[in-house]
């Protein structure tokens, strides 16, 4: 008998009661399901960077390769290769760049600088790209360990690895190249594995372009990359040479028009298709052993065989501190090469790991960036850190599977390893950063065209004063230009539109920030120049406040010419003395006896005075000067003489030791000019 109301007939025997009851399906994961860790994995790294560059870098890092990197992408964004030198190139000069006759060009390829003037030109400001870069260096640790292992865990363990190191946080928010290269290599290496495996041209011709990519970057990185990835993908397809040729002719395809450009632009910036920009720069600035330099006007080194394995060592010795869990960490790396030495692709991750120690061991740029390893890492070996998180990233789930609890504990250890090492680099970056920012609105107040002179500037500008950039055709509301001395007066007379200042730092040690950061910080003050003209020129030195019952003597200094006078024997505390000297120059008609001649057309005037117990005591200890720059003008006839004065004083205490003060309070010189 059927139910009431319903069609299902509810006898035992029926054959509707025996049908299969439905059951639930579940819908497959969408992309973003699948991908969600992935993609968190970005956002958090692109986070980092961006909060770096402005909480950790308000000011520039100590490397003033940013600055390059930076002037670079403002050339770039005028269609500029070179940048003109004015004429007088040797007032203008850039930090990296080099001189070919009377135009600028920087060392770098431009790779990493087309990146930021892309950024910069989509979004307002360069700042993306570092975002770019970071995002890039930790999605490419999970993408070769995908590629690489075929393992999605181990390849998000290794990608959360990667984020968590300090590496990211130190390198993620300063402008340069060393997360994007590393980065491109990552993906490169991803690419190709992939595209070999499953015989996809396009994956394989993409790995040519990133290749190429990296070759625009950092052209050495390019051969280190590329050689340990290929020998591996020979390796693991041993005999299958059409596969093989298949994939290097797609590989080829993509990477051959980045050689050919790069050729083509080392011609354009060199005059020779394989002289790189770098070593046109400076031929010194090579590989190699032997006498180098980084910029034609600058310390050469001798970088030895020796000096190189020492180099070596501190960089690796360096390293574990910006390493998840700093020497925790490399312990677990270690453990981790170990649990995988069976495997054949750890031999790719040992190749690559050992790739760039080696490679760069016949650079010189290995000592020198040795300085600031501790500081941000050894620049050279970034690439090292990936291969190390994959390992650290293996022993974490071989505790797992062993344990949950004892990963749990392993990743909480390692966690609290990391946080010392990272306060430490920050902290001592910020305060380098934080030094610096007294550069950035220090010409804020100026009004109308002027030209900055950077007061102990060095040959180059950009060093000292980060801020220091002037635009590719010099003809910005403010050009900076090096502190030349007495040649100061040939840049404002250059530039009679403009009005000249001297931009002083308190502190000129600065210049090296690394060993000098925790100096208080320095103040800059801007100094509005005058230039007094005249035929004649009148030095009243006035000295006051003489110790009791001392000597007091002046002296005039004008390069090897010097004269000296005492004017007492007896001083008596709060005594005032003067005397005074008249200058022209040396083939002028007002040149009487007792006027101290001119005879260079550029040169310094030293007046310094001395106190002691004796006249023959008095200049010995210690010394109070003020120096005036000064230059004979040919049309007119006429002496110039850059006021105000500088002021320093001079102690000798075993050696001599010169600062540079705002005041003086034992000495004033007062100048007048007969017309």
């Amino acid at each position: 008998m059927a139910a009431l109301g319903t069609g299902l007939d509810a006898r035992p025997d029926s054959t509707a009661a025996l049908a299969p009851e439905p059951t639930a399906t579940i819908a497959a994961p969408t992309w973003f399901g699948r991908n969600w860790p992935v993609l968190a994995l970005g956002a958090a790294a692109m986070v980092i960077a961006i909060v770096a560059r402005h909480v950790i870098y308000p000011s520039f890092s100590w490397n003033r390769d940013e600055l390059t990197y930076l002037w670079q992408t403002d050339a770039l964004r005028g269609g500029h290769i070179f940048t003109t030198g004015g004429g007088a190139p040797q007032f203008y000069w850039p930090w990296l760049a080099g001189l070919r006759g009377d135009v600028f060009f920087p060392q770098y390829t431009v790779g990493w600088p087309l990146v930021l003037l892309v950024v910069d030109v989509i979004f307002g400001s360069p700042e993306l790209a570092l975002a770019l870069g970071a995002a890039l260096a930790v999605l490419g640790t999970y993408a070769f360990a995908r590629a690489l292992t075929d393992d999605r865990q181990l390849a998000l363990v290794s990608g959360t690895l990667m984020l968590a190191s300090p590496i990211v946080v130190i390198q993620g928010g300063v402008y340069l190249a060393y997360l994007f290269s590393l980065g491109l290599g990552l993906f490169f290496g991803a690419a190709l594995l992939t595209g070999l495996r499953r015989e996809s041209r396009w994956l394989l011709l993409g790995a040519g372009v990133i290749l190429g990519w990296v070759l625009l970057t950092r052209p050495y990185d390019a051969v280190l990359w590329g050689g340990p990835l290929f020998a591996y993908a020979v390796f693991i397809s041993w005999r299958k040479w059409g596969a093989l040729w298949r994939a290097a002719c797609w590989v080829a395809i993509g990477f051959v028009p980045f050689v050919a450009f790069t050729l083509l632009y080392n011609r354009r910036v060199t005059g020779s298709f394989t002289q790189f920009p770098i070593t046109a720069k400076d031929p010194l600035d090579t590989f190699g052993f032997g006498p180098r330099r980084l910029m034609p006007i600058g310390q050469i080194f001798d970088y030895s065989i020796g000096r190189a394995a020492r180099s070596v060592a501190h960089n690796l010795r360096t390293a574990p501190a910006f390493l998840v869990g700093g020497w925790l960490g490399a312990a677990a790396a270690v453990a981790g090469l170990w649990l995988r030495r069976r495997e054949r692709s750890t031999l790719a991750l040992l190749a690559l790991a050992a790739a760039f120690p080696v490679g760069y061991f016949f650079f010189w740029g290995n000592l020198l960036s040795g300085r600031a390893a501790s500081l941000s890492s050894p620049i050279y070996y970034v690439p090292l850190y990936a291969p190390a998180c994959i390992f650290v990233a293996t022993t974490v789930i071989a505790a797992w599977h062993r344990r949950r609890g004892l990963a749990v504990v392993l990743c909480a250890v390692v966690a609290v390893a990391t946080i010392p090492y990272l306060v430490s680099k920050i902290g001592t970056n910020h305060k380098i950063s934080a030094a610096q920012q007294a550069w950035k609105g220090a010409t804020r107040s100026i009004q109308g065209r002027a030209a900055v002179i950077v007061e102990h500037s060095g040959p180059y500008l950009m060093h000292l004063n980060p801020y220091s950039q002037n635009v590719p055709d010099l003809d910005g509301k403010i050009l900076y230009a090096v502190d030349s001395a007495a040649a100061n007066l040939d840049l404002i007379a250059a530039h009679p539109d403009r009005t000249p200042y001297l931009e002083r730092t308190s502190d000129p040690a600065f210049d090296d920030p690394v060993s000098y950061h925790d100096a208080p910080l320095p103040r800059v003050s801007l100094i509005p120049l005058r230039v007094l003209r005249g035929k004649t020129v009148t030095l009243r030195v006035r000295v006051s406040d003489p110790r009791d019952e001392l000597a007091v003597v002046v002296f005039l200094q004008i390069g090897n010419h010097v004269e000296q006078r005492t004017l007492a024997t007896d001083a008596s505390a709060g005594a005032t003395y003067e005397t005074e000297w008249t200058l022209a120059p040396a083939a002028s008609a007002d040149l009487t006896t007792g006027t101290v001649p001119l005879t260079k057309r550029l040169g310094t005037i030293r007046i310094g005075m001395g106190a002691a117990a004796t006249p023959g005591d008095a200049l010995a200890q210690k010394q109070v000067q003020e120096r005036f720059s000064y230059r004979l003008n040919a049309d007119t006839d006429q002496v110039e003489v850059l006021y105000p004065s500088r002021k320093f004083v001079r102690h000798r205490r075993g050696r001599t030791l010169v600062r540079e003060v705002d005041r003086l309070r034992e000495l004033g010189v007062e100048i007048t000019t007969n017309l």
